[in-house]
Order: structure tokens, then sequence, then C-alpha cells
């Protein structure tokens, strides 16, 4: 099983009362995490935003996300290297079931030194709690550290 240990710092740009556009209702924000995690095997693994391994990037109801991930993944004992580049679109009505997903998009810039066989993609959980997930898979009997800069730009803005 992997293991996992993360820490979050997120920098928070709200908007509460509209912006240059004169939108006056609901607010805008953009947020950065920091997900780190651990694997040692190729089974696919939740990067996590604390060191408990229990927290996560949050939806909320009625919003909007739009949300950009770079992932890099180091075996602890070579110089093996992954490198990836994703992106989606998250939109929430209300509760986790109504968590609509768009494909995540790639750069096409997928990038390895050494092994292969690494992946990293965003997912979003619409069966429990509607969290946006940075998941990656390792290889087996290797251990990788992984870490992630997520930033997500939500809006429930009305006009």
């Amino acid at each position: 099983m992997a293991e996992v240990v993360a820490q979050v710092q997120t920098e928070d740009t709200s908007q509460e009362k509209g912006n240059v556009l004169g939108l006056v209702a609901g607010g805008v924000s953009t947020k950065t995490y920091l997900p780190f995690g651990v694997t040692t095997d190729n089974v696919q693994t939740e990067l996590s935003i604390d060191s408990e391994g229990v927290d996560f990037i949050e939806t909320a109801d009625n919003k909007s996300y739009f949300v950009t991930v770079e992932v890099v993944g180091k075996d602890i004992t070579g110089t093996n290297t992954a490198g990836f580049r994703r992106w989606c679109m998250v939109h929430r009505d209300t509760g986790a079931a109504s968590v609509l997903f768009d494909n995540e998009g790639d750069s096409g810039s997928d990038l390895f030194i050494g092994a292969g066989g690494l992946s990293a993609t965003v997912e979003a959980d619409t069966a429990t709690d509607g969290r946006i997930k940075i998941m990656v898979t390792g290889l087996v009997g290797e251990t990788y550290k992984w870490a992630a800069t997520v930033t997500v730009t939500e809006t429930d803005i009305v006009v």
C-alpha cells in the first residue's frame, strides 16, 4: 500500500464584491495548493494536502472551478523522474453527486528521465464528497516522492 505524506500552502486572492467587469454578486478566488505524497508500488494514489493524508481540495455547492496541475515524481534511489501538466473544469450544483467534470487536458508535455510507466491524473469524486483529486501512479518495488502545484480558480458569480 502507498504511503502519503503532504503539506499545504494556500494563497487566497478572493474578491467578494465583484471585479472590474462590474459583477456584483458572488465571488471569485484563486487558491494554490502544494500536495505531496509517496508511492511504493503501481497502485493509483491520491496526493494529500496535509501530513495526515486526510485533507483534500474541496468543492462547494453552486460553484465552478478551473484547475491546473503540475506534478513531478522522482525515485529516491536514482535519477528516474517524471513531470506532468494537467487541467480540468469542475462544476458542482448541490451535493457531491451533482459534480460535473470535463475531461482533463494535457499540454502534451509528459516528461520522463529514465523509466516510463509513471502517471498523474486529475479526477473529481462524484460519489462521496465532490473533492478534486490529484492521482499518481508509481512503479512496483520503487519508492517515488511526488510534489504538485495545484491552482484552483473558482467562481459563483451571478450577473
